[in-house]
């Protein structure tokens, strides 16, 4: 039967979450990186539930027969587009249908300004599709996980971040990307555990889900705002940190480390159209 494609729906949630969980497990035992506490059944369930319905995510899934063997989702909440995650059935990997799905998103980002997307730079496979499509690396990044060990700097407060906070977010955002992110910081408000980095009575930094890097980003004016607003979320969040490190950015890479933050896995930030290099310290998502 030829593979079809259609937008999901909640009920495909359970096998959407199986097969997310099933494809990087294999993919990532496989290469000798698994993590279960980055990737577990539950958190790839919720994580493709915020993105299921959520009208500033466009979501495609390829069937056959009436068999779901694979997703991918594009977030158009802001003017650069993040694709991601895709996912195919360990069954049916190696047959195309990872190319079908990246194909559907990319049909539906033309005339984006920038389409982005964080790539496991041990996987092959899915390196070498993602450059045969016209993305190239920008950045290479580290998975890293745990608490740091500082004490937060008393002339800076860390706090939940609030709806009042957003446009100011959005403001730092453009400052060193160039672009904003307010669609997504919005979401965070009421989906997510958001925090910021308060100096002077200035935002100084921003991370819209700082222990899960599959989705929350951060941003900040500097080294020194980002490595404040890690060590006051290790205070007050429950969870570890979980990130993804530029690890060309040697300072944060090393605070990192001499915090006690573990190496876990290698990924790369991939890009289509502009790019500009960051004037400033900032961490991305699972999607850019």
């Amino acid at each position: 039967m030829e593979v079809t494609l259609r937008q999901p729906i909640p009920s495909d949630l359970a096998t959407l979450g199986r097969i997310h969980y099933e494809a990087f497990r294999g993919i990532e035992e496989t290469h000798g990186f698994w993590n279960p506490s980055f990737i577990n059944p539950e958190a790839s369930t919720e994580g493709i539930r915020s993105m299921v319905g959520n009208p500033g995510i466009y979501g495609v899934v390829a069937e056959r027969d009436g068999q779901i063997l694979g997703s991918n989702f594009l977030d158009e909440r802001d003017p650069v587009r993040g694709i991601g995650p895709i996912t195919v059935d360990p069954k049916t990997q190696n047959h195309g249908v990872g190319r079908l799905l990246m194909k559907a998103v990319l049909d539906r980002s033309a005339g984006a300004v920038s389409v982005r997307l964080v790539q496991e730079s041990f996987h092959m496979r899915s390196l070498s599709l993602y450059t045969t499509l016209r993305f190239d690396v920008k950045e290479p990044l580290l998975v890293m996980g745990g608490k740091a060990r500082s004490e937060p700097l008393s002339e800076v407060v860390v706090r939940p971040l609030e709806l009042k906070d957003v446009e100011e977010c959005g403001a730092l955002c453009r400052r060193v990307h160039k672009f904003e992110r307010i669609g997504e910081v919005r979401d965070a408000v009421t989906a997510l555990k958001p925090f910021v980095a308060v100096r002077n009575r200035n935002i100084v930094a921003y991370a819209t889900e700082p222990t899960n890097a599959l989705v929350g980003h951060a941003v900040a004016a500097s080294n020194a705002d980002m490595k404040a607003l890690l060590a006051g979320v290790s205070r007050l969040a429950s969870e570890p940190l979980m990130i993804f490190v530029p690890i060309r950015n040697s300072e944060l890479f090393r605070w990192c480390l001499s915090e006690g933050l573990r190496s876990i896995s290698p990924m790369n930030l991939m890009s289509i159209g502009e790019y500009q290099e960051p004037r400033g310290s900032w961490l991305p998502s699972v999607i850019y």
